[in-house]
């Protein structure tokens, strides 16, 4: 689009970010039906993902992951700082779209 920037940070951050979103909230869903629910519902499933991933893991889907890896204490989940990089709601509609 003429006028967008580009998206900051990592090469693939945004398709992951899109990738991890719907295997929280479902894929079906258009981007104008994407609710403050829904976001919140990401950011918590984001917030009882480990930190790292053993190789094991990284093929795991979020739902996957929660509960493989069972009850985190609090230092080897990842930190709301992290989450917030991850659901890059700007960049993942423009994706959606």
């Amino acid at each position: 689009m003429a006028g967008r920037e580009k998206a900051s940070g990592k090469p693939g951050a945004v398709q992951r970010a899109v990738r991890l979103f719907t295997e929280v909230v479902g894929a079906d869903i258009p981007v104008d039906a994407i609710t403050k629910d829904d976001v919140r519902e990401f950011k918590q499933a984001l917030l009882k993902m480990p930190r790292m991933l053993t190789d094991g893991l990284k093929k795991k889907t979020v739902p996957e992951l929660i509960q493989a890896v069972g009850t985190l204490a609090d230092d080897q989940k990842l930190s709301a700082a992290s989450v917030n990089k991850r659901k890059r709601p700007p960049d993942a509609a423009a994706i959606l779209a």
